[in-house]
């Protein structure tokens, strides 16, 4: 499978092309969610994601490196994380902090 991925420069410089292209990725997948009406909980749209599911995406990363960076994102409070769903479900649930103005760009 070949496609292409972009990312913002301005985000490249603050969070590394790392973290850029994963907002980039989770800005799509939230996108997609909040076109469908889905995941809406306490005024953000969530995605459900294991880094399993993002290195998916971005085949070019290890899990580690995509671990690393999805916690940079969140310490640097880009990324807030809940979990939603059952119990005994342990996957992490992501939506931005910020989320009009990442969808915005």
């Amino acid at each position: 499978m070949c496609m292409e991925q972009h990312f913002s420069v301005e985000q490249a410089c603050e969070y590394g092309p790392k973290g850029a292209v994963a907002i980039r990725i989770l800005r799509g997948m939230v996108l997609e969610h909040k076109d469908r009406g889905e995941n809406e909980h306490d005024g953000r749209t969530w995605v459900r994601l294991r880094a399993e599911d993002l290195k998916e995406r971005m085949p070019y990363f290890t899990r580690e490196q995509l671990v690393f960076v999805l916690g940079k994102l969140r310490d640097r409070g880009v990324l807030r994380t809940g979990r939603w769903g059952h119990p005994f479900d342990r996957s992490l649930w992501y939506a931005f902090e910020e989320e009009a103005r990442m969808l915005a760009e």
